[in-house]
């Protein structure tokens, strides 16, 4: 049976951009993971997207992080925007956009 093929439209400040959605292989999802670099030094990991949540984590220029797809920045507050990231503990910190490359999803 073939698989689905599906994308998520994503709409920011009137521009749209399309992804695809996780593959899908008969009754398996593989969901796909967003790659990011760390671009300062230091950089704060924070608890929410916003300067006022508490550092979480501490990252170095060259680290490689990763975070849930969809790959979308969210707004914080008025003067970054955010990437969701995944945390050794289970949970999700945030770092301001301006701070990470995005490097794809796989």
């Amino acid at each position: 049976m073939p698989a689905a093929v599906m994308a998520v439209l994503t709409l920011s400040g009137g521009t749209a951009t399309a992804q695809a959605a996780p593959s899908t292989t008969d009754d398996v999802t593989v969901a796909a993971v967003c790659h990011y670099t760390i671009t300062g030094d230091p950089v704060n990991i924070r608890l929410g997207a916003g300067e006022a949540y508490p550092v979480v984590r501490v990252k170095h220029r060259g680290d490689k992080v990763t975070g849930p797809w969809p790959c979308t920045s969210y707004a914080g507050n008025p003067r970054y925007l955010w990437y969701k990231l995944h945390l050794s503990t289970g949970g999700y910190g945030y770092v301001a956009t301006h701070l990470a490359a995005y490097n794809g999803y796989w």
